[in-house]
Parts: C-alpha cells; sequence; structure tokens
C-alpha cells in the first residue's frame, strides 16, 4: 500500500493507507461468498445539503451579490482543481485513508478543498443496509455540500469496502461522461465499476422514481453541487439565457415539498432531464463526516438547485414558477428573464391556483428583494441582477423561513 502521500493540514487527522485500484484488488469479495439475493438496490437517503458559516447566510438575505460572488468564485476555484484532477486522472486521484473511528474511505483532494465517499455507519439502521455520505468541503470558505445514497442487500456488510469503492469509480465516471449518463444508464453503470471492481455476480437496481434523486447525490458528492453544477452545465451548452433557481429551508419544524411548477419557453438545464417534484427536510442538525472540522456555529440547511435553460433559443427568454407546500401553508415564487427587458421575480401565499395565470399576470417586483409572509413565516426572495448577468445565469434564491432585506 503506498502511504507516502501527504495530506493538507485540513485532513491532518487521516491516515492514507492507500489508492483507490490498491484498495480493491486487496478487498476482493470472498470467492465462497452465499449470495441469497444478487440485487443490490440503491436509493437517495439524504438530499443535498449545505453547510454555510453565518457571514454567508447574512449575504444571502441582504442580497449581498458582491459577498456572494466573492465566496462562490473561491470556492469555485478549490473545487474546480479537484475536478479537473479527477477528470484528466480518473480513479488515480481518489486516495484510500483511515480516521480516528477506524472507518476506511475515500478522498480526491487539494491544499484547500476536498470531496469523500464514506460509509456512514451511524445511519445504516439494518444490517442490510449501507449508506454511503458524498460530499465537498472547502476550507477557505468554510463552506460544505453533502447527501447520501442507501444501498440495501444482505451481502452489504461482507462486501462494504468494495461497494464503497464500486460508489467511488461511478463518480469518477460521471466526470468524464456528463450528467446525462447518470440519468441515461446509471445502474448500467454501477453494474460495470462493479463487475470491474468484482462483484459481478451482483445486480444494480436503482427504481426510476428516484433515478433523480440519486444523481443529485452523486453530483454534489463530486463536488459539483452549489458552486459548480451551473458552470459545468455551461460548458457543455449553448442556450441563449439560464435560470438557476436555488430554494434553502431554514424551518426548524416543517419539511417543504414542491406541488406544482410552471415553465415558459424553459426546460431543464441538460441533455435528457427532466423536471422532478421534490421534498426540502425540515432544518436539523446534520452530522458532518467527523473528519470535517467545521466552525460550530455553521449553519446547516437542506437545499435544492434547479437550472433552467431556454427551450426555444432564437431570440427567446424564459420563465419559471414553483409552488411549494407544508402543511395548510403554501407560497408561490416566479421568475421571468425576457429577451430583451429586465428579469424579474414575484412571489405570493397562500399558492396560487393557476400558475399560468399567475404567471402572465403583471405584478412583478420592481427591485431584487421580495419577501412572502405565510402565515406568519417570511420566505425571502432574491435576484441577482435584472440586466446583464454574468454567462447570462439570473439567479433566484429563495429563503424558506427568511426574511431579506
Amino acid at each position: 500500500m503506498n502511504t507516502t502521500i501527504k495530506l493538507p493540514d485540513f485532513l491532518s487527522g487521516l491516515k492514507v493507507v492507500g489508492t483507490l485500484n490498491e484498495s480493491l484488488k486487496a478487498c476482493r469479495a470472498p470467492q465462497n461468498l452465499d449470495i441469497t439475493d444478487p440485487n443490490i438496490v440503491i436509493t437517495d437517503h439524504a438530499g443535498p445539503a449545505a453547510a454555510m458559516p453565518p457571514a454567508l447566510v447574512e449575504a444571502y438575505q441582504k442580497n449581498d451579490q458582491d459577498f456572494i460572488n466573492k465566496m462562490q468564485d473561491q470556492n469555485y476555484d478549490n473545487l474546480e482543481m479537484i475536478r479537473k484532477n479527477v477528470a484528466n486522472v480518473g480513479e488515480d486521484a481518489w486516495v484510500e485513508v483511515v480516521g480516528d473511528d477506524g472507518v476506511h474511505f475515500f478522498v480526491a483532494y487539494n491544499d484547500y478543498a476536498c470531496t469523500w465517499v464514506y460509509p456512514d455507519h451511524a445511519e445504516s439502521k439494518e444490517k442490510d443496509q449501507l449508506v454511503v455520505s458524498m460530499g465537498s468541503f472547502d476550507s477557505l470558505t468554510s463552506q460544505s455540500s453533502f447527501a447520501s445514497m442507501l444501498i440495501n442487500n444482505p451481502a452489504v456488510s461482507l462486501i462494504e469496502g468494495l461497494l464503497v469503492g464500486v460508489v467511488v469509480k461511478v463518480a469518477t465516471r460521471l466526470f468524464a461522461t456528463g450528467l446525462s449518463m447518470a440519468f441515461d444508464a446509471l445502474a448500467v453503470t454501477f453494474a460495470e465499476c462493479a463487475a470491474e471492481a468484482g462483484l459481478a455476480a451482483f445486480t444494480f437496481v436503482i427504481p426510476e422514481a428516484v433515478v433523480t434523486a440519486v444523481a443529485a447525490v452523486l453530483a454534489v458528492g463530486l463536488a459539483i453541487g452549489l458552486v459548480l453544477l451551473i458552470n459545468w452545465l455551461i460548458s457543455l451548452l449553448t442556450p441563449d439565457y439560464f435560470i438557476r433557481l436555488m430554494i434553502f429551508n431554514f424551518d426548524d419544524n416543517r419539511d417543504w415539498k414542491t406541488v406544482d411548477h410552471h415553465m415558459g419557453n424553459a426546460k431543464i438545464a441538460g441533455e435528457g432531464i427532466s423536471y422532478e417534484d421534490f421534498t426540502l427536510p425540515r432544518r436539523k442538525k446534520a452530522e458532518l463526516p467527523p473528519f470535517i472540522s467545521g466552525a460550530s456555529d455553521d449553519i446547516i440547511v437542506s437545499y435544492a438547485e434547479i437550472d433552467f435553460e431556454n427551450d426555444s433559443k432564437f431570440m427567446e427568454g424564459l420563465g419559471v414558477a414553483v409552488s411549494m407546500k407544508a402543511g395548510d401553508d403554501g407560497f408561490t415564487a416566479a421568475c421571468d428573464c425576457p429577451y430583451i427587458g429586465a428579469t424579474v421575480i414575484k412571489g405570493t401565499s397562500p399558492e396560487a391556483s393557476d400558475l399560468n395565470k399567475y404567471f402572465k399576470e403583471d405584478n412583478w417586483c420592481d427591485g431584487l428583494t421580495t419577501n412572502i409572509d405565510v402565515n406568519g413565516m417570511p420566505v425571502g426572495m432574491t435576484l441577482n441582477t435584472h440586466h446583464h448577468a454574468d454567462k447570462n445565469i439570473y439567479t433566484a434564491t429563495v429563503l424558506i423561513g427568511r426574511s431579506v432585506e
């Protein structure tokens, strides 16, 4: 095993025990493994969450785009180095490490940031379950995004090391193939990577209803969540305009779910990807892996990023509206990006009954911020700019449970 690799200071609590390929060779499945069920079922366990320093949360509430952009640019630079390295050298970008808790897992890193694939034993409640956490951490900006998937099979405890390695291999292939792979052939890719690792006897099953969610876990785990996803998409696409819709749930008490949506000359950015309803879990203490020494006052929230591109690209803009509910409470948030004219936002509560009609109504906000009163709870909305957005990315942000200035 190669143990001469030196980790950066912010990962000093970890010990390198080898590379990904060395690990896979060392932990082959037992030849006499009794395969009672060859189906390995993969679903999402926890959707994307973000850990942000209070100063960044405050910047979102003040719509301080200079500070937000500064933090995002720094975050992008740090994580883009990892992305490029994985894209260039593939599986050799990952090393196997072990922490003080004795858990073996994998990281790809540079001097300032890392991305991880980690078996979360605390969340694996049953003997036939393995929860795998994936995420990224930027030591300079103290930002992290993370999510996890659930792997079910009676043999998971016997082949845990191989399964975690397979997740790393799939994640690595995502860089080279693009997001469309995650939706078109995710289960096949898992099977191919598993066969390479010595698990050819197993079949990987990803229920159609959760393919999008599992792909989102992979995207977050590859450090292309909050900062890199839209930039990566733009490198692959040539639309005229984008709307980047970010929704954060700061509500301590309720999960919020989407119940309706409207797209005006808009579609989900990327190839073969359709809109899927989603739920943002209530804000609660989320456990980062123990090797991440984030600040104790970091604010952890669930979030969703939905990136839209214009459908018809000949001198046309795009617009979107999304309605969300929690129990009897609801709201609608909308953003319109005309080809010629000012990009605008608006919101209403309770949620609009006819989104197409609501979107066409001329009651858009003049400014870049607005607040929606949802039965006494604020929902703040911000827009990065009315005109001339960088790379034509118009970012509308929705803060459930926080007001904006």
